[in-house]
């Protein structure tokens, strides 16, 4: 759980295939790159990346991904007003 207004990167594993498999959050200042050290041929594993929903992109041996903070802000609309602690109670209530 990380409130809206932290200066974080969040990496978040999808689909991880153990429970001890966290997300980690790293400072706004950080820059994580991740590269792909085995080949990518009918005996191994078929990798791709996916960004926020976008196309995946195949990934081959050699290819990396750098991960770091956008110069561009997104803006956040708030419907309700609740703050993020008073809905964040309620929600660990239930």
């Amino acid at each position: 759980i990380v409130a809206p207004y932290s200066n974080a990167i969040v990496l978040t594993p999808i689909a991880a295939h153990k429970l001890n498999i966290r997300p980690v959050v790293l400072s706004d200042r950080d820059e994580v790159v991740v590269e792909l050290l085995t080949g990518t041929n009918k005996n191994d594993v078929f990798v791709e990346a996916h960004f926020d929903g976008g196309k995946a992109m195949p990934l081959n041996k050699g290819d990396f991904v750098k991960v770091k903070r956008s110069v561009l802000d997104t803006k956040i609309i708030k419907i309700n007003q609740a703050s993020f602690f008073e809905t964040l109670s309620k929600k660990m209530s239930e």
